[in-house]
């Protein structure tokens, strides 16, 4: 297994929001429900989803051989912001819009937030065999490099994504 279905990931995710809040989308000007006070609002994309790794099944060595998911959310805003929030294992994220607490802003210009955006896509794929290592060494076998290890990203369906709106 390569690092290629995390780069693939990232790729799909930055082509998404490129094509739906276009280079640079222009804010909306709106009413609030509530109090019909008059606010710019300006577009984002929220992505969910996951990864998912583990030992390959030739080096698993009983039942309880670690198994690691942790869950992120992405939001880009149209001027590329991006922001990102992981949880470990389940539940997956809530299907409802996210709260603001917990996310960290990885980018907030126009010239890098394809990779340092989605940087903490990869860096957390690695924090993970990291911690299917220690645990092999732990065992008193080798570790193996994170590339032969089992990984499974997943994108969409109940982890899926949406288009928001920001004041």
């Amino acid at each position: 297994m390569s690092l290629d279905p995390i780069k693939n990931l990232q790729n799909i995710m930055t082509q998404i929001a490129e094509q739906v809040l276009g280079l640079h989308g222009n804010p909306i000007l709106a009413r609030t429900p509530f109090n019909f006070e008059t606010h710019w609002l300006r577009r984002g994309m929220l992505f969910r989803g996951s990864i998912d790794l583990e030992l390959p099944y030739e080096h698993k060595l009983h039942d309880q051989s670690p198994r690691l998911i942790r869950n992120y959310e992405i939001i880009v805003t149209d001027h590329h912001n991006v922001f990102v929030k992981w949880n470990e294992g389940f539940p997956p994220p809530s299907v409802q819009s996210p709260s603001p607490e917990g996310f960290e802003n990885t980018s907030n210009h126009d010239s890098c937030w394809r990779s340092d955006g989605f940087s903490s896509l990869f860096q957390n794929y690695i924090n993970m065999a990291d911690k299917i290592n220690e645990w092999l060494e732990e065992q008193g076998e080798e570790q193996i490099a994170p590339n032969d290890m089992h990984l499974d990203t997943r994108f969409g369906g109940w982890l899926g994504m949406a288009p928001l709106l920001f004041v």
